[in-house]
């Protein structure tokens, strides 16, 4: 298992697991608890995030040819696909809204994930990775 502990402070969006090159691995993500430590309520989008990064090195350039936010993150994505977990969702102050316990997200490793908030929330992620695909789930014509 692999843990994230992140003190969000700001409104860009945060990457809180990492996008791998690799086509086939598989990210299940087991709980994902965002807790509202501001005075006021938060409205927060969790998503998962891909895009090409090949081409949009060749469009907009590497990263220090100023296609960067103040977190060192490309401003501009080429081919960017955004699937959305929970989209402007209100929660109130003090209160903490988990995500995931009864049924794991589970998706490709090429994607990221990612929240953004508009006030100060704190998260925590426990999720695990593996490099290829699971055959679990998956029958053969005799198990029918």
């Amino acid at each position: 298992m692999n843990y994230v502990y992140k003190n969000i402070t700001t409104t860009t969006p945060v990457v809180l697991i990492n996008s791998s090159q690799s086509k086939t691995g598989v990210t299940t993500i087991h709980k994902c608890q965002i807790a509202n430590v501001d005075s006021a309520a938060a409205v927060v989008d969790v998503y998962l995030e891909k895009f090409d990064i090949d081409k949009t090195v060749r469009i907009h350039g590497s990263l220090e040819n100023n296609n960067i936010d103040s977190q060192g993150k490309y401003l501009n994505k080429e081919d960017r696909e955004v699937f959305y977990h929970i989209k402007n969702v209100n929660i109130p102050s003090g209160v903490t809204l988990t995500l995931f316990t009864d049924h794991p997200c589970r998706h490709g490793s090429q994607f990221q994930f990612v929240i953004e908030s508009t006030q100060r929330v704190d998260v925590v992620l426990d999720y695990e990775q593996s490099r290829e695909r699971s055959t679990t789930g998956n029958r053969n014509i005799n198990q029918y």
